[in-house]
């Protein structure tokens, strides 16, 4: 006996997808009938329709809808007459809805796991898995790939592999052949070979990424971040401008689904506090929304300066494409094809979603460090205090220094300096949650804002970084180890309501325990007035 809809919730969806969209076309027929009393305000209701019904068609699951509602568009301003024809077999089309695949083809975010290091100087072994632990990584060392495979066969689940050794070219490729055999978390090698031929047998026996031995623990830290998706700051965030919620609100579930956080917002001119609040990577802008065009409100918004690293996505369907083709050229922005289906849309927004944040934050990062750079970080300080005082929220400041900073250069070399704060960005980033936001506030010094956040827990979490920071080996250029520490100051709104204020609070802690003799925390509370 067949599944009937009432018994699967997935048919029941289908069903009532299929009866809204079959209400919809009735009453396009409807109004238009056979098309002789059409006005100019109907045929823009009825392209405007078409236009929605065409991106809702494929992603909705009614392929043949969509590519019926793409044609008429292109009826309705070269042959008029031959719509009302077309109109009969888009109806036809809400009962041929499109196969269910068997699968998912969506990709979510993956689950963390440990990083397996194989280091055959036990030594280093251990010098290289303290190193990477100090940014946040679970991680476990081995002698040889047979324990490696031993813990993997045990349960273990590795989000990423290091296999470092001084063995000859043929035995790392051994080593990872047997390795692509039973997991298939990437692997970074560090290898003496340097030759192209070299690398080339290394990249086909599975090597996901390769560094010169000895590597140091940044371009270790650095190349598991690049191969482990899984150390995103933060999922993409995509606003939705469509004033056809049905297609609107799909569009959102479908790049949920794939990682992303997605909002739909259905009148246009409501978008700036959205925009504001959500801080979208990419907007997705309806080509032709109701009582407004997409190209002119994205000039709209790129009128303010602080949208102007935001992407900015057009759909169209091909006829409306075409017919604002100059609009397109002249905005600058990028637009997608309607119809597309799910798996086309949440790749081609995933790719620009990328792209976006990666200009915004050259935009407004330090470039050596990767934060905030300061006159960024300064408005993120006046937008979070305003915040606070408007909710009456709590937020802890803190500015971290290094201590002794200026002898670095002097005793270990060019470039000791840049590299020691680099490190210990990304220990700040690697040791906070995603919501707090860490900056570059001078050539040593660091500032954090934690939101929700009172000065014991900011102070907790601070002496926690200053531990391992000091526990954090350096290197020299002429191989000598070294260590620094740091020193931190804390203040907290609403004890003070004023951006410099709050500054000031945090700059006498800092202050103070430099002065009480470095390598230490001190909150407000622990200065005297």
């Amino acid at each position: 006996m067949g599944t009937t809809p009432t018994e699967n919730p997935t048919l029941r969806a289908r069903a009532a997808l299929s009866e809204a969209l079959g209400q919809r076309v009735g009453e396009l027929r409807g109004a238009w009938g056979d098309g002789s009393g059409a006005d100019a305000a109907l045929v823009e209701r009825v392209d405007r329709e078409l236009h929605n019904l065409a991106g809702a068609g494929t992603l909705l699951g009614f392929s043949v809808l969509g590519d019926i509602a793409v044609e008429l568009q292109e009826l309705l301003h070269i042959v008029p007459t031959e719509v009302a024809p077309g109109l009969a077999r888009l109806e036809a089309a809400v009962d041929t809805p499109d196969p269910q695949p068997d699968g998912d083809d969506l990709e979510g975010m993956p689950d963390v796991g440990e990083v397996l290091v194989m280091e055959s100087d036990p030594i280093r072994g251990e010098e290289t898995a303290s190193q990477i632990g100090h940014f946040g990584y679970p991680v476990a060392a081995f002698l040889t790939v047979d324990a490696l495979l031993e813990h993997v066969s045990a349960g273990a689940v590795p989000v990423a592999l290091v296999l470092s050794s001084t063995a000859g070219l043929a035995a790392q490729v051994a080593d990872l052949r047997r390795l692509s055999e039973v997991t298939k978390a990437p692997v970074l090698v560090v290898t003496e070979h340097g030759e192209i031929d070299a690398r080339l047998a290394l990249r086909r026996a599975g090597a996901s990424a390769i560094l010169a031995h000895p590597a140091d623990a940044t371009a270790l830290v650095e190349g598991l971040d690049d191969l482990t998706r899984a150390r995103q700051p933060e999922p993409y965030r995509v606003l939705i401008l469509e004033d056809d919620l049905l297609l609107g609100e799909h569009m959102a579930r479908t790049l949920q689904a794939a990682g992303m956080l997605a909002q739909v917002v259905a009148d246009p001119l409501r978008v700036a506090g959205p925009i504001e609040q959500f801080k979208p990577d990419l907007v997705l802008i309806d080509a032709l929304l109701d009582g407004c065009r997409g190209p002119e409100l994205a000039w709209v918004i790129r009128q303010d300066e602080r949208h102007l690293g935001m992407g900015i996505l057009f759909l169209a369907t091909g006829p409306v494409a075409r017919r604002m083709a100059g609009e397109l050229r002249r905005q600058g922005e990028d637009h997608l094809i309607l119809p597309i289906n799910d798996v086309e849309l949440v790749e081609s927004i995933r790719v620009r979603a990328r792209r976006a944040r990666r200009l915004c934050s050259r935009m407004e990062m330090d470039g050596r460090t990767g934060l905030l750079a300061p006159v960024r970080f300064r408005d993120r300080m006046d937008h979070e205090v305003s915040r606070c005082v408007r909710h009456g929220l709590i937020v802890a400041m803190g500015l971290v220094d290094l201590d002794n900073s200026q002898e670095l250069d002097e005793r270990f070399g060019p470039g000791a300096r840049e590299q020691v704060i680099g490190r210990l960005a990304r220990l700040l980033r690697q040791r906070l949650r995603r919501t707090d936001i860490i900056g570059r506030v001078g050539p040593d010094e660091v500032g954090v804002l934690m939101p929700h956040t009172t000065a014991g827990q900011a102070h907790k979490v601070l002496e926690n970084v200053r531990v391992l920071f000091a526990a954090t080996p350096f290197v020299s250029d002429r191989g000598e180890e070294f260590h620094v520490s740091l020193s931190a100051g804390i203040s907290t709104c609403p004890v003070h309501v004023q951006p410099s204020q709050l500054n000031r609070a945090a700059t006498r802690a800092l202050q103070a325990a430099k002065d009480r003799g470095r390598n230490m925390v001190l909150s407000e509370a622990d200065v005297s007035p």
